[in-house]
């Protein structure tokens, strides 16, 4: 009966924190795919744009050498380094800012207004590290589950991103080490992928018939 209360409260547990991430991540997923075909669509109707690109990319980096680097634990989290960031914070070396999402966002709609070519499955990848850690710093989780957190936010970003919740689900739990699925994070995975990818698929069909 005891084991049975223990384990009940563990999957309780997963499901709040992969429901958590994976609505907060399919949410900013939504947004930035719904920005990122806005900023298009104008570029495209203002070629000069292009030639501001350089000038972009100046103030991309500008981002990320002031506000992009911060010190945690006596160790340097460069936000630059985008997923082998958050490949690192799973292997428990760094961590990954709560601000690193937000500055991946803004660097991606500047490259994509002036014309630049950028990934959408980076900067949602990106954005539920960011997310996992917020989740990681509100609940206070222990460091063993930390590492599975912040999966679960790699998966959220990519199943929203691609609309391909178990993939998003399997690339979460076998990006650290490829070929190797981490089981122990199955579930938190699974649900944060799914509840990403579900709400983004809403939320977009929802500015779709607003338009």
């Amino acid at each position: 009966m005891i084991q049975e209360k223990s384990f009940l409260k563990v999957l309780g547990k997963w499901i709040l924190y992969g429901g958590i991430i994976g609505g907060i991540v399919g949410s900013t997923t939504a947004f930035l795919l719904e920005t990122n075909d806005y900023l298009g669509e104008i570029r495209e109707k203002n070629d000069w744009l292009i030639y501001l690109l350089p000038l972009g990319g100046i103030v991309i980096g500008y981002i990320y050498m002031n506000y992009g680097k911060v010190v945690l634990n006596n160790t340097l989290n460069d936000t630059a380094q985008l997923n082998n960031l958050v490949i690192d914070a799973v292997n428990g070396e760094k961590k990954v800012p709560q601000r690193m999402g937000p500055i991946v966002y803004l660097g991606t709609f500047i490259t994509v207004f002036l014309g630049g070519s950028t990934g959408r499955e980076g900067a949602a990848v990106q954005m539920g590290g960011s997310v996992a850690q917020m989740v990681n710093k509100l609940f206070k989780v222990g460091l063993l589950d930390t590492k599975i957190v912040i999966m679960s936010g790699i998966s959220a970003g990519f199943g929203a991103a691609f609309g391909a919740p178990i993939t998003g689900a399997v690339f979460g739990m076998e990006m650290t080490a490829l070929g190797k699925l981490k089981f122990e994070a199955l579930i938190p995975c699974f649900v944060a992928s799914f509840t990403g990818h579900y709400l983004q698929l809403q939320l977009g069909e929802l500015s779709m018939k607003n338009l």
